[in-house]
């Protein structure tokens, strides 16, 4: 019970609500990214856990963590962390002190439970899209199937769109991480569709901030986002080990933000602009590579955005469903379908920190080489 307490309750991976962009304190943040001392491991197996989230092992080390919880393992309590009288004590660094409330203990519990709410939020993202149970289709052509799901409760709609993508994994996501290029292959017409769209923090391979303008026709002002990106890399053989019917995939979360990865608030909409919220969402890429042989990569989307309207007519959704999401999805895979001889072959090959990172991940797990 105190291990519960200390560390929060236990809530197994899948079956965690899903609520708006996980609200983070600085101090979490920069305990995710700090150096593990391999003498505290050797105490204290929690360090493992930390050390896996450090090298982007988000799943692994959410696992490692419920598997420690289970077993009641406790957690340390450093001597630092206790007032002078008690540092000589035999106990002062190898049990927790449930009351401690030192800033090193604090950012430890609290860098261990984001690391369990975004492995449950990823779990749940992947859970949700292998199902189409509640979902109204509205459209499906040219190998793509594009939905949405409204709940009585929530005025906000979740659309998913999906289908293959006949490019290599790495093609694929070069075509979202390169922002600047967007404007090559998102649709946009003057009165409707994608303005600009910057990437305004690069703070590590995987972790970035978007913002992005949206034109919308009149009267309806226009529509700003800033996006939070963060990749989870899902691709290690642990993935199928306790579900061998499971996917070995690359999950990116998107959520909303008012401050940057490494802190300070994001600048606010422009004068007439209004913010909008995505409160979940995701891509899902999957690729054949490596579960059950074959090329492509199967691509999911799925968000559900608060567009700061009182009311969305029915009429709008099937819309966005039918039409704009299929052409977007369309868009996306022609472009990625075609990255040879192009600006984003260049950037692939000139070893950025981005392509790198996702080549050493491939290349610690076998992934084809012709496929990368």
């Amino acid at each position: 019970r105190g291990v519960e307490l200390a560390l929060g309750t236990r809530v197994p991976l899948g079956r965690r609500r899903l609520g708006g962009a996980a609200a983070r304190s600085k101090r979490e943040e920069g305990c995710c990214s700090k150096t593990v001392q391999p003498s505290r491991a050797r105490m204290d197996p929690y360090e493992e856990v930390l050390a896996l989230q450090q090298c982007e092992k988000t799943m692994q080390a959410a696992r490692l963590y419920q598997k420690l919880i289970d077993q009641h393992v406790p957690l340390a309590c450093y001597a630092q962390c206790r007032p002078p009288s008690a540092q000589g004590s035999p106990s002062a660094s190898s049990s927790f002190d449930y009351s401690c409330v030192s800033p090193t203990c604090r950012a430890r519990r609290a860098c261990l439970r984001s690391i369990a709410h975004q492995a449950a939020t990823v779990q749940h993202l992947r859970e949700e899209l292998s199902s189409t149970d509640g979902w109204e289709l509205h459209r499906e052509s040219g190998g793509i199937r594009t939905m949405s799901r409204r709940s009585a409760s929530d005025p906000n709609v979740m659309i998913r769109v999906e289908g293959m993508v006949d490019a290599k994994l790495l093609n694929v996501l070069a075509v979202f991480y390169e922002v600047d290029l967007w404007k090559l292959w998102v649709p946009s017409i003057p009165i409707m569709g994608l303005r600009t769209a910057t990437m305004l923090e690069d703070y590590s391979a995987i972790k970035f901030t978007v913002h992005m303008v949206v034109n919308i026709p009149w009267p309806i002002a226009t529509r700003d986002m800033m996006i939070r990106v963060q990749g989870v890399d899902c691709m290690d053989t642990s993935e199928t080990d306790d579900d061998p019917g499971s996917a070995r995939q690359v999950v990116v979360l998107l959520n909303s933000t008012d401050s940057f990865w490494k802190g300070g608030d994001v600048p606010g909409p422009g004068n007439s602009d209004v913010r909008m919220d995505v409160d979940i969402g995701a891509l899902i890429l999957t690729p054949q590579a490596i579960n059950g042989g074959g090329t492509g990569t199967h691509l999911s989307i799925i968000t559900r955005i608060n567009p700061k309207l009182d009311y969305i007519p029915t009429s709008l959704i099937n819309v966005a469903s039918k039409y704009m999401c299929w052409l977007f999805f369309d868009r996306l895979k022609k472009q990625a379908g075609s990255v040879e001889g192009t600006e984003y072959a260049d950037r692939i090959a000139s070893g950025k920190r981005f392509y790198a990172y996702i080549k050493e991940k491939m290349a610690a797990i076998n992934y084809p080489e012709e496929n990368c």
